[in-house]
């Protein structure tokens, strides 16, 4: 089945009499499932009307304008109808005419435009006052200066005028409207603009038919009768680049100039379009105390028919809109005529993007390049001129270099600017390049700032005594290992910080030696900007030996060398433990794993070379000892923890083994007791203290003792379970006790307010061991005494009569209350 598919041909406006066309196309062949089909509804609506387009507008007659002046006025087109209408405007019965004599014989005031007017051929007689019309003229009647007279300069002031009207060229017709074509939606309107523009001297009329497209048949074409005449002025100023005024009877002239102290010129020609002689005066209205516009003419004398040409010059002393009213006066035809002179100076508009250049950050001796362009937004090239005094920074004694130091900006576009700078020293440089321009008072800044950085790398070496030592990179860093042992490895711990801001490459470089090996667990890496690094490298003696000034180096990418020679002997190792044996005693029974009960074995390395300590012992749950595979540096020690942890009241006897450089063992052996934790009451009577029946305000005491019955001495801490301020316990502090010892607590209630049903715990606790020693009990009494309520509202009261509102006293306490 063929389907139809819509193409609007009027995509353009200018094809206004384009149709909408329907294209039918073969459907493509399709396979039917009966179990898919489906009925859709397709509803269909479309409102089909003529064209209804009004306009109230009928006759269009344009005032009397001067020749190279414009008139405009609006015609309003409104589409009354269902559906949007397209319409087109189209001239009709074009028609010229000669003016009457009088018409021919008045003149306007002034005028301006960047052309001439243009004036209707004609012959004249060389005798004065008189001149013969062309046969299309039946008036021969003398006048002044005839109508339709092109006024063109010659030498000779000879004015030559063709004899027939065949040759006079063909100017555009002066009547015209816009939009020709349009589209007007339903129920809006389009503003059309007529405007009429004579060129030359003479009558002008024509019709305006609106066509409407599918209007429907029988309405009335809507046609304007479009009249105009034209009037020639009495003076005409040729100016290359009118511009229209912003008033109707005033004239403007325009400077624009860039720079100052720079004058411009505009040259006015004045025609004189009448076939009398005139004089015309230049007169400056709202002159300053100094005005940067002045005439070359102010006054002369302008013969019939001939022209002059005046010259204006503006001189900007500063940048600015500058405005001056100017009057042009003919006595002889009583016409005045204000022009406005309009000066705008202005600096070329010239800037760096960015204006603003950070340079990449660099070392010394790296060369670092950045680029701006100097952008020219004006309609003329301007030259330019990098100051070379300018190049140097305020901190650093070196020049900064710009490609290219001088040029020309093209018109409306830019150029690149490279700047390359190679720091010779470290800092931050400032630069504030000033490029001079062509017609700029003030040189253009750019601002650079060159930031650089030296590798500073610094290596510390720390000895066996734990002495920092600063190794130089200007010479040899000789390092006395002292006495080492064979086949042990020591371990030489540097730090290599760096102080700068760059990052830097290091790499360890040594020699091969048969009787030592030396070797690191990293030999290159990089440090950050203000980071440190440590840095280690194990050396190990093979054999029984002496070496002397073993070389080593580390290269600083960029930077200096640091050179190490190592020297030192191989020997038996030196150390010390602080004890072989120690008792802990009776230590009180625990669940935990906290650590009461430790000490620290002190394993001193008195030797010259580090020595690599393990353990041989395995923890076990009584007993825990706190040592890894450790490598001593000599002359320093290292503290061993022994914790004991007794689970049970028994004594415990362990032997602990250490293994020195793999050689060496030492046996230390530790023992201890496990004891039970108690703590009670001297008076068993104690077990319950009653501090009830206490007055408000007043305090009352128990004192308590209790005493130690273990093996071990204890500092338990006594405290009341849960605690309340109003009861305090002294001393609060813990007390130590040794076994038997005795100590009195002292308990105390003092309450402020009524407090009832106060019942504590006494606790005594030492390490893991919580023990409940009595039961404290408090409470006070007194009188509570307080009103029903706070507040007494009486409301409102007739003046002279009472209000009474009782309250209640109660009270709640245990006391009574008078």
């Amino acid at each position: 089945m063929p389907f139809a598919t819509a193409v609007d041909e009027n995509d353009s406006i200018a094809a206004y009499n384009a149709r909408r066309v329907l294209y039918f196309q073969e459907e493509p062949e399709f396979e039917e499932l009966p179990v898919t089909n489906i009925s859709l509804a397709l509803l269909v609506s479309a409102s089909a009307d003529y064209a209804k387009v009004l306009c109230s507008t009928r006759a269009i007659t344009f005032p009397i304008t001067i020749v190279q002046q414009m008139e405009e006025h609006t015609l309003v087109l409104s589409n009354k109808g269902t559906v949007p209408a397209v319409f087109s405007w189209t001239q009709q019965n074009q028609a010229q005419s000669c003016l009457d004599d009088s018409r021919k014989a008045s003149y306007g005031n002034v005028s301006m435009s960047s052309e001439r007017p243009r004036l209707q051929p004609i012959t004249v007689d060389r005798k004065p006052k008189e001149v013969k019309r062309p046969a299309t003229c039946s008036c021969v009647k003398p006048c002044p200066l005839p109508s339709s007279v092109d006024l063109v300069s010659r030498d000779d002031s000879v004015l030559e005028l063709p004899r027939s009207r065949q040759d006079v060229p063909k100017f555009g017709w002066p009547i015209n409207v816009e939009p020709i074509i349009g589209k007007i939606q339903v129920g809006e309107q389009i503003t059309c603009v007529v405007r009429f523009q004579p060129k030359e001297l003479s009558s002008f009329s024509c019709e305006l038919q609106l066509s409407v497209e599918n209007e429907e048949p029988g309405a009335e074409m809507v046609v304007v009768r479009v009249e105009g005449c034209s009037m020639l002025p009495c003076c005409h100023l040729v100016v290359a680049d009118c511009l229209p005024s912003s008033l109707p009877d005033q004239l403007q002239l325009q400077f624009r100039v860039l720079g100052v102290g720079r004058q411009i010129h505009k040259c006015v020609t004045v025609v004189n379009t009448t076939s009398e002689n005139y004089t015309f005066h230049w007169r400056e209205l709202s002159r300053a105390r100094l005005s940067p516009f002045a005439c070359s003419v102010p006054s002369s004398k302008l013969n019939a028919t001939k022209h002059m040409e005046v010259l204006f010059t503006f001189i900007p002393k500063e940048t600015g809109t500058y405005r001056s009213m100017w009057q042009l006066s003919i006595p002889e035809r009583q016409v005045e005529q204000s022009l406005q002179l309009l000066g705008i100076a202005s600096e070329p508009s010239l800037c760096f993007l960015p204006n603003f250049l950070c340079l990449r950050t660099t070392l010394i001796g790296v060369r670092s390049e950045g680029k701006v362009q100097l952008v020219n937004q004006e309609e003329c090239d301007l030259k330019f001129t990098v100051d070379p005094n300018s190049l140097y920074s305020e901190t650093w004694g070196q020049a900064v270099q710009v490609l290219p130091m001088k040029g020309v900006v093209p018109a409306q576009s830019q150029i690149d600017i490279k700047l390359c700078l190679t720091p010779t020293q470290a800092g931050e440089g400032q630069f504030h390049v000033k490029v001079s321009v062509q017609l700029l008072r003030c040189p253009l800044t750019l601002d650079l700032t060159a930031q650089c950085y030296q590798v500073q790398p610094v290596l510390v070496y720390h000895d066996s005594n734990r002495a920092s030592h600063h190794m130089r990179s200007d010479k040899d860093n000789c390092i006395d290992m002292g006495v080492i042992e064979t086949r042990i490895p020591m371990i030489l711990s540097f730090t290599l910080k760096n102080v700068g801001k760059p990052v830097f490459h290091y790499h360890w470089l040594w020699g091969s030696d048969s009787m030592v090996s030396i070797s690191a667990a990293t030999t290159s890496g990089l440090v950050g900007p203000q980071a440190k690094l440590g840095l280690n490298l194990q050396l190990t003696a093979l054999r029984r030996t002496a070496f002397h000034q073993l070389k080593v180096q580390l290269f600083i990418s960029k930077g200096p060398t640091f050179v190490l020679l190592l020297s030192g002997t191989a020997a038996q190792p030196v150390f010390k433990f602080s004890f072989c044996q120690h008792n802990f005693g009776p230590c009180f029974v625990q669940n935990s794993d906290v650590d009461y009960n430790k000490t620290d074995l002190t394993f001193s390395n008195m030797d010259e070379n580090p020595l690599l300590i393990e353990g041989q012992f395995d923890n076990k749950q009584h007993l825990r000892v706190d040592i890894s595979q450790t490598t001593v540096v000599p002359r320093s020690e290292l503290s061993i923890p022994i914790v004991f942890l007794p689970r049970a009241c028994q004594s415990y006897r362990e032997t602990v083994g250490f293994l020195i450089n793999g050689t060496y063992q030492y046996i230390v052996t530790i023992s201890g007791r496990g004891v039970n934790f108690n703590v009670m009451l001297v008076n068993p009577a104690d077990k319950l203290i009653s501090l009830e029946g206490t007055m408000v305000g007043r305090a009352k005491k128990r004192m308590v003792t209790i005493i130690n019955h273990s093996e071990a001495c204890v500092c338990p801490t006594v405290s009341l379970e849960p605690p309340v301020p109003e009861v305090t316990l002294a001393p609060a502090e813990p007390v130590r006790l040794k076994p038997g010892q005795e100590s009195t607590l002292a308990v105390r209630f003092s309450a402020n307010t009524l407090v009832k049903g106060i019942e504590q715990e006494l606790c005594v606790r030492f390490q893991d061991n919580t023990r409940v020693l009595s039961t404290v009990r408090a409470s006070s009494v007194g009188m509570k005494v307080f009103l029903d309520r706070q507040f007494v509202p009486f409301g409102s009261t007739v003046l002279g009569n009472t209000a009474t509102s009782r309250l209640l006293l109660c009270n709640s306490g245990d006391l009574a209350v008078r």
